[in-house]
């Protein structure tokens, strides 16, 4: 072999060495710098569920806290369920269903009546439940005495009234022989209620000043049941079961 052919073979090897050290160099720094790692998901990986929050754990959906007025109406046929009579305490009118409450709420209004009366204050159940046929009967009473529109500010129509919800109940006091009075807030017996009812998770329902919120007048002896820790935070902040439910939007 010619010294001039051996020279060119080895040049020939020489470029082919150095490309294939190229190569390799480019495929390192491509698999070390240039590469993009993709990371999937896994199902594990999802971000967790938010806590609930006080509003849904204390306020939707809470039956305690069902709001009926003018706005917000029962059905004809809405009857609670859990009802019990109550059989003390009670200097009832009506007939024997005005008599019952939710217990949940029932409970509640013997363990107040039994603590007034250890400070010396005697109070009674005047009417619980209505049922819409009740309260009908009754609206339409009003309204041939007073007429509609003046009926309709201290007397609920059928299905907007709280007492067919058996949350609520009318109280009398005993310096009144047990009637229903605008002057009982002025009371011993009313004071006491309206001091210590949120301690039994009732509030006065209608209250002087927010007549335009609740659609009538102020009925100090009507008491309505939401459960201890909402009634403490409605009389704290002075709100009506609307404005309540409201601040929660």
């Amino acid at each position: 072999m010619s010294l001039i052919k051996a020279k060119r073979i080895l040049a020939l090897l020489l470029v082919l060495l150095m490309a294939a050290g190229l190569s390799a160099c480019g495929a390192k720094e491509s698999n070390q710098g240039g590469k993009v790692e993709v990371v999937v998901a896994k199902p594990d990986d999802k971000e967790p569920e938010p806590e609930p929050s006080w509003w849904e754990l204390n306020v939707k959906d809470n039956p305690d806290l069902i709001l009926v007025n003018k706005t917000h109406p029962l059905d004809a046929d809405y009857w609670p369920d859990d009802m019990v009579t109550i059989e003390r305490h009670v200097e009832g009118v009506g007939n024997a269903d005005t008599h019952q409450m939710k217990k949940v709420a029932a409970d509640a209004l013997n363990a107040m009546f039994d603590a007034a009366e250890k400070d010396g204050i005697y109070l009674k159940l005047r009417t619980g439940f209505r049922s819409y046929k009740y309260q009908e009967n009754l609206f339409a009473s009003y309204v041939k005495n007073n007429g509609e529109e003046k009926a309709n500010t201290f007397s609920a129509r059928a299905g907007q009234s709280e007492h067919q919800s058996g949350l609520c109940c009318d109280v009398g006091g005993k310096s009144q022989g047990y009637a229903l009075s605008y002057e009982f807030g002025k009371t011993d017996e009313g004071k006491w209620v309206a001091a210590h009812c949120a301690e039994y998770g009732f509030v006065i329902r209608y209250t002087e000043g927010k007549e335009d919120i609740t659609g009538y007048v102020a009925e100090p002896w009507h008491i309505r049941y939401v459960g201890a820790e909402h009634a403490k935070n409605m009389v704290e902040q002075n709100f009506t079961l609307e404005e309540y439910l409201g601040s929660f939007r």
